[in-house]
């Protein structure tokens, strides 16, 4: 499953969960946000859940600094 790896290859401090609602439960495979979160929570896990849930966000965007990683091509 595409959660999992993702989170194992950047690590949960760098995953935070989100939505491009409601477009992708009109157009993509439906479903709430709610459903979406639960499913993210199950591949997760608890002990890791606070920080892609809410910490991540929080000191990305609250931090006053970002950076960015630019990907090799």
């Amino acid at each position: 499953e595409f959660l999992a790896f993702a989170a194992d290859c950047f690590g949960v401090d760098r995953c935070m969960l989100g939505s491009d609602a409601p477009v992708s439960t009109q157009l993509g495979p439906g479903g709430s946000f709610s459903d979406w979160a639960t499913q993210v929570n199950r591949v997760i896990g608890e002990d890791d859940w606070s920080a892609v849930s809410r910490t991540t966000a929080e000191s990305f965007y609250l931090s006053g600094t970002r950076t960015l990683i630019a990907l090799p091509r």
